[in-house]
Formats: C-alpha cells, sequence, structure tokens
C-alpha cells in the first residue's frame, strides 16, 4: 500500500484553536483516545521505514488538530527525516490562524490553507512562499454524521489516499472513521511494515469495483466514498492501477 499511497500522516497533537468556534460541528470533542502518546522517536523511525518500504509521497501532520499549534515539533521532525531520508516532502493542512516566521517553513512542498477566517492570503505568501493554495471562508463537511440511513456497496479509494497515524499511535482507516470503528492496529505494538499490510486487507474489502461483504458496515454506511485525490499525479496513475487489479 505504501507504493501506492500519497500521504503518511502523523497526528502530532489533540489541539485545535477552533474547536470552541466548531463545536457541534467538528468530532474533535468526541473522539476517545488512550494517553499515550507517539513519540519523536516513533515518528522518525516510522518515516524512514516508509520511505525504505518504496513510499514516494508526503509526510502529514493533521489529522484531528491544528498542527501549526505544534510547529517548532514539526519543524526539528522535518529537519530530521530530511536529514535521514534526502527524498523526503512534506504537506501542511492548516486554518491559518497561527503563523511562525521561520525559515524552515518553506520545507514544506505543498500547503493548503482552510481559511475559516478569511485571513489575507498575503500572509500565507509571506510564511509558506508564492506557491500556497488556499480556500477562503470553507464550509465544515457533515462527517460527525457521517453513517447514511441507507448502505450501499459503492467502492471507496480513501485507502489509497492517507496512512493515518492517529496521536496515540491507533491507526485509522480514513479521516472520516473519528468513531474507531475499524480497528487497523497500533504503532505501539506493529511495526510499519505490518500495519501497512493490514491496511492492503482492508482496501480489498472496501477498494475494488465495489465494496466486498465482509466490508466495515461504517464503511457500507458512510456517507463519504472517497475517489481517489492527487497531491502527486504520478502517484495517483499508480493507484488507479492497482486499484484495477483488486
Amino acid at each position: 500500500m505504501l507504493k501506492y499511497t500519497q500521504i503518511l500522516t502523523f497526528e502530532v497533537s489533540r489541539q485545535c484553536n477552533l474547536i470552541k468556534e466548531h463545536q457541534h460541528k467538528c468530532p474533535i470533542m468526541l473522539i476517545k483516545r488512550s494517553e499515550r502518546r507517539i513519540t519523536d522517536e516513533m515518528i522518525i523511525k516510522a518515516a524512514v521505514d516508509a520511505y525504505s518500504l518504496g513510499f514516494e509521497g508526503f509526510i502529514g501532520w493533521s489529522f484531528y488538530n491544528e498542527p501549526c499549534m505544534s510547529y517548532s515539533r514539526i519543524l526539528d521532525l522535518m529537519v530530521k527525516i530530511k536529514t535521514l531520508v534526502p527524498q523526503s516532502r512534506f504537506i501542511l493542512w492548516t486554518n491559518g490562524t497561527i503563523l511562525v516566521e521561520d525559515e524552515r517553513s518553506k520545507l514544506f512542498d505543498q500547503v493548503y490553507v482552510t481559511n475559516y477566517n478569511n485571513i489575507s492570503p498575503d500572509k500565507f505568501v509571506k510564511a509558506f512562499g508564492p506557491e500556497v493554495l488556499y480556500k477562503c471562508n470553507p464550509q465544515l463537511d457533515e462527517r460527525i454524521d457521517r453513517i447514511s440511513k441507507e448502505p450501499n456497496l459503492e467502492r471507496c479509494g480513501l485507502p489509497f489516499d492517507n496512512f493515518l497515524i492517529a496521536n496515540d499511535g491507533e491507526v485509522f482507516a480514513c479521516c472520516h472513521d473519528w468513531q474507531n470503528d475499524i480497528k487497523i492496529g497500533n504503532l505501539f505494538n506493529s511495526s510499519l511494515e505490518e500495519l501497512d499490510k493490514k491496511r492492503w486487507e482492508h482496501a480489498l474489502r472496501v477498494s475494488g469495483k465495489q465494496m466486498t461483504a465482509e466490508a466495515p458496515y461504517s464503511c457500507k454506511a458512510c456517507k463519504f466514498k472517497w475517489k481517489e485525490e492527487g497531491w502527486d499525479k504520478a502517484l495517483l496513475e499508480k493507484a488507479q492501477q492497482k486499484i484495477k487489479e483488486i
């Protein structure tokens, strides 16, 4: 799966500075996690292992958190990973409300600002460079109520999009599985390679021409069936070809 995955995500905290503004709209207040926290050493090892296993995508830092609340930690991690893996690439999603003047910010290969507060884009360009992408006043999706009353077997390509490792080491099936219905594994108990094999087993159930009978009910009933997206066109094409083989 890693060879076809766009993003390897490490959720570096459980914090978001818009949690009050988005309460009752974002699941972050409802998510339950253990008290364990992945360490810098675990993140660095997992990133190095990923690229050694054929990963060519981006490393990201956001799941249900605002990554820029942990800016110093992220930038330190990026420098260390880049030193060990020169071909590593980094992607950032942020709400744009926390901007840090640090030249290491230019290490991000792609930046997406979900600009809920309609901040001037000039500030983003200054922080990240002229290639930054942003959206003004986007609406939150309805993932807090993601289960449909009418389940269906329409396929979902999200497993090929993102390898999500939560702040407590839990590997989620996707960004919409905020209730953690689908157990993939945990970085504290399994190697990245072992977790990737489990992700492939999950993909076989949900990403083919249609979902199989063995697909989790929460996947069948999810309102957000995902078509593959491409932050890297070449990786997207590889994923689409692999999906045809399922």
